[in-house]
């Protein structure tokens, strides 16, 4: 199949912009609006252990450079709108009073919505777990950033989720990899990270699917999809 042709993310915001003006549909990929909001249902499986909870996302404030996010009820997030795209720039948690920063700026989508269009970001490792009862080889506390290669891999993708059916939708692939300890130090891992997204216009994101494995006997894969219960707008 053909891709569609591309379309830069600045047009996407500014026709976002002029059609919430005139209370229009938002027809871009990551809709800024503020008033909007997202509610979906996580899955996460640490090791054996499965939590399934609840995520409610919406927007605050936007002025031309910026806008913030509020993910449940302490957690802001602020993003920035750059030459080179959407960019996440922090995350703050309000119920405890203090702010945190990436360990560097992240690029959620590019100036340029294209099949190939290729950019990396810094992630944490948050799934992988050690098999091991030893304090040391616990990895869960520790800050383990791991550079991940993006790319737009499609831009007619057909995703179905509780909230229903959407067309159209942009997939983004990243992957990456680093090592880690093991046996108290004794041995080291190679740990893959793997992460795909749907966004489809008008809407936003509407799944989101996590993996984080590793070739070695003292580590266990982790596991995490988030899936759009309902919306705003559809």
């Amino acid at each position: 199949m053909a891709a569609r042709p591309s379309l830069p993310l600045g047009l996407w915001l500014l026709f976002a912009s002029l059609l919430a003006g005139c209370a229009k549909q938002d027809n871009s990929p990551f809709p800024t609006d503020p008033g909007r909001w997202w509610y979906y249902q996580t899955r996460t499986q640490i090791l054996k252990d499965v939590s399934e909870q609840r995520l409610l996302i919406s927007n605050l404030t936007r002025d031309e450079h910026s806008f913030q996010q509020r993910r449940q009820a302490n957690w802001d997030h602020h993003f920035g709108f750059t030459d080179k795209g959407l960019v996440h720039q922090q995350y703050f948690n309000r119920g405890e009073g203090m702010g945190t920063l990436r360990e560097a700026s992240a690029l959620v989508l590019p100036q340029r919505l294209a099949v190939g269009e290729a950019w990396t970001f810094t992630s944490a490792l948050h799934l992988i777990e050690s098999r091991t009862f030893a304090t040391e080889d616990h990895l869960g506390h520790r800050p383990l950033p791991v550079t991940m290669h993006a790319k737009i891999a499609a831009l007619d993708e057909t995703v179905r989720v509780p909230a229903g059916r959407y067309t159209g939708c942009i997939k983004v692939e990243a992957g990456g990899e680093t090592t880690v300890p093991t046996d108290r130090g004794n041995a080291i891992a190679t740990v893959k990270a793997e992460q795909h997204e749907w966004y489809a216009p008008g809407v936003g994101l509407v799944r989101l699917t996590r993996t984080e494995t590793a070739d070695s006997q003292f580590l266990d894969k982790g596991e995490y999809t988030q899936e759009l219960l309902q919306t705003d707008r559809h």
